[in-house]
């Protein structure tokens, strides 16, 4: 009777085991245009790599990226084995048509406008901040632009924060940075 239970274990267990994926133990790093596909109740994001590869991009942080469809980004993670998966665990903005951009909390210490980045907390001086987006302290942006000399002139900006509040499912956010105002 045993021996029943064991085969019937071995085929159903072996077959699904051959066909799974394995996570890689490696933290690979890829850079791409963030794409989004699908409907509102159906959405996955896709990182678009300059050979035309597609990987899909999941994990914790798979909300922040998606916002920022259409920039250039470096997303790290742990990719799937046998599969175009990745499992985003850190991710860097680079673009955003086609000017350097970064993403941080804007600041103004000491009436200087300075943006804290995201990840590792270095500090970036700014200039040219316009009102509507010096509205935004506290929060965090992206903006994109061009370095003159150590300063980084803003050319375009978006505020995260709003753009996360339009899709309430993305709220929640685990590893923090992006909550609602408190009312």
């Amino acid at each position: 009777m045993r021996s029943i239970y064991l085969i019937l274990l071995g085929t159903i267990l072996l077959p699904a085991l051959a066909n799974s994926q394995t996570i890689t133990p490696d933290n690979h790093c890829l850079t791409g245009t963030v794409l989004n596909v699908g409907t509102d109740f159906s959405q996955i994001t896709i990182l678009l790599l300059e050979n035309g590869e597609e990987i899909h991009i999941t994990g914790p942080i798979k909300t922040k990226i998606k916002i920022l469809s259409g920039a250039l980004v470096n997303v790290c993670g742990r990719l799937m084995t046998g599969s175009d998966v990745l499992e985003a665990k850190s991710f860097e903005l680079r673009k955003v048509d086609g000017m350097t951009a970064y993403l941080g909390v804007l600041q103004k210490p000491d009436n200087n406008w300075q943006l804290k980045l995201e990840g590792n907390g270095d500090l970036v001086a700014l200039d040219d901040v316009s009102e509507l987006l010096g509205k935004s302290e506290g929060s965090l942006v992206w903006v994109a632009g061009d370095w003159k000399e150590k300063t980084f002139y803003v050319k375009s900006f978006g505020l995260m924060s709003i753009a996360i509040l339009q899709n309430p499912t993305s709220i929640s956010m685990p590893g923090g940075g992006l909550e609602p105002p408190r009312a």
